[in-house]
């Protein structure tokens, strides 16, 4: 039986062979829409990845302030409540606001000025040292042409100070820094002429940020005191969600690939049907004649799925997926300079040759069992 076997494999193997051309122009549109939909999932599983490094990295608790259902500014002299609760460690505040620089919106961040000194790993330039000096992404300083010693004009909502660029985080870095400006707290809330805060950051002992959450919470009705746990939570949602709508935009897609694999695979009609007429001439069963055909289709599936694997990996890795990344990311450009993430582990390899072997098989075992059950004299008349 399995000389049997080995025989009908090896008769599959010569047939993907000998119509290696038909099978590669009827698999194009399957190619193109499973390279995206591999790209679209790796960069879904990258973007989880990097969220959750980012939460597992930052505070324990990150503390805001909502008023009338919207996030509203935090007295600055909350921190020292803050810090009495029993279990906090450290206390940090952030400043965060959009100002437009020559039509184009730039996010600032303040920190505090000991984060910021301490920002080591730059593509270009250094640390701040002195008043004035920030820190910028690689998107916007390529967007806006910044370059450590370059000076910019920002008008905030109080006044215009110009800022001097000291270096410029890596194009590598966390895709959340790519299109900000990140200061010194004191300063931004002098740019934006409010000294309270957009948010508290806290980092408590170990055990103790849950019932840190909740005492903050008591404090005050309007603070939302959000866990690292339920950040991780949400960062997995929107990978989920991200993920969603992905599949919702290529579904279609892949419905009318497979559609027209399943239409180019019958003007082949007549060649299969004279293959599977020999076939039973020369004593094959139906089963045998499905067989042959499921390990062509398992063939070009794994070609297909593989070559849409690199070609996944080459249009992210190569070439950070343009346009693809713009759709999954909101704010970033087209074609981003930025180093997109993307996590190229076995679950998009897996997807694409399963979606392969799925779309291959819906486009030819049908026409193949029902050809197999008709008279050999029509296939040759």
């Amino acid at each position: 039986m399995s000389g049997k076997l080995t025989a009908l494999a090896s008769l599959a193997l010569d047939n993907v062979v000998a119509h290696a051309l038909g099978y590669a122009a009827s698999c194009a549109g399957l190619l193109l829409t499973l390279a995206l939909w591999i790209a679209g999932t790796a960069v879904a599983e990258g973007l989880r990845a990097e969220g959750l490094r980012a939460a597992d990295a930052g505070a324990d608790i990150v503390v805001s302030l909502r008023a009338l259902g919207r996030h509203a500014p935090i007295d600055a002299s909350i921190a020292e409540q803050l810090r009495a609760i029993n279990g906090v460690e450290r206390v940090e505040g952030r400043v965060s606001g959009v100002v437009d620089v020559n039509g184009t919106p730039l996010l600032i961040i303040g920190v505090e000025p000991q984060r910021l000194a301490s920002a080591s790993e730059l593509e270009r330039g250094a640390a701040p040292k002195v008043s004035g000096e920030c820190l910028v992404g690689a998107e916007i300083a390529h967007e806006l042409g910044l370059y450590p010693g370059a000076h910019l004009a920002l008008e905030g909502g109080a006044m215009t100070r110009v800022v001097s660029i000291s270096g410029v985080l890596r194009a590598d870095d966390a895709l959340a820094g790519s299109k900000t400006l990140i200061m010194d707290l004191a300063e931004s809330q002098t740019l934006f002429g409010d000294t309270r805060l957009t948010q508290m950051c806290l980092w408590t002992r170990a055990g103790y940020a849950d019932a840190v959450a909740r005492a903050v919470e008591r404090m005050d009705g309007r603070l939302v005191a959000t866990t690292r746990e339920t950040t991780r939570a949400a960062i997995e949602h929107a990978a989920n969600r991200r993920s969603g709508g992905l599949s919702a935009l290529l579904a279609p897609l892949l419905a009318l690939a497979t559609v027209s694999f399943a239409t180019l695979s019958w003007f082949a009609h007549a060649r299969r049907a004279s293959e599977i007429a020999a076939y039973k001439l020369f004593g094959f069963s139906g089963g045998d004649t499905l067989f042959v055909t499921v390990i062509e289709n398992a063939l070009v599936a794994l070609a297909l799925g593989t070559t849409a694997f690199l070609g996944a990996w080459i249009f992210v890795r190569g070439f950070d997926a343009p346009l693809l990344a713009a759709w999954l990311i909101p704010d970033l450009d087209l074609f981003p300079t930025q180093r997109i993430p993307a996590a190229f582990t076995p679950l998009p390899l897996g997807l694409g040759l399963a979606l392969a072997l799925c779309t291959t098989l819906a486009g030819s075992i049908l026409a193949t069992w029902r050809l197999s059950l008709a008279s050999t004299t029509k296939a040759f008349a």
